[in-house]
């Protein structure tokens, strides 16, 4: 990462969005790096529904109205595969670049592969030659196994394993 000041936009905020930017949070304070990121726009279907109360983050609107902007990155804080490929489509289609978050008790193996919009949260190991496909979702207390791949938009449960040389999604 650059010094260049760079904000992350939440896509969705009820459950998963929530636990999202406590691990953003989490990393700013851990990480120096991490401190030229800013976490204040989200976006939800459901505010407007009154179903969510607004957290101290800017509300920028319906997640369908979206555009992003120069220095903004998206995450996608849905959990269910189907709608985060959705979510993922839309935003490449619209040019929108997406961030990837690696909590920093996470373990992650040097030749590990993760690539952009993958979200691996605190206490999870993803071990030697493991891939993780975009966009996808490693849970608490999770690991991959040695040579394991996690499939595109895939969301490996809390406290699971996808063993060594096994696939998810």
């Amino acid at each position: 990462m650059t010094n260049e000041s760079l904000t992350v936009v939440l896509l969705g905020f009820v459950g998963l969005g929530r636990e999202l930017l406590s691990y953003l949070m989490a990393t700013r304070i851990l990480q120096p790096l991490a401190n030229s990121i800013s976490i204040r726009r989200y976006l939800d279907d459901q505010v407007a529904t009154g179903k969510l109360a607004v957290p101290p983050i800017r509300y920028l609107g319906p997640v369908r109205e979206y555009r992003a902007q120069a220095a903004e990155r998206f995450l996608i804080a849905v959990g269910k595969p189907a709608d985060r490929s959705r979510l993922w489509s839309s935003q490449i289609n619209r040019g929108a670049q997406p961030f990837t978050c690696i909590h920093p008790s996470a373990i992650v193996a040097r030749d590990a592969k993760i690539p952009p919009g993958c979200i691996v949260v605190p206490n999870t190991v993803v071990n030697a030659g493991a891939t993780l496909e975009e966009n996808c979702i490693i849970n608490v207390m999770s690991s991959v196994g040695h040579a394991a791949r996690v499939g595109r938009h895939s969301v490996h449960p809390p406290y699971n394993a996808v063993n060594g040389l096994a696939a998810l999604g």
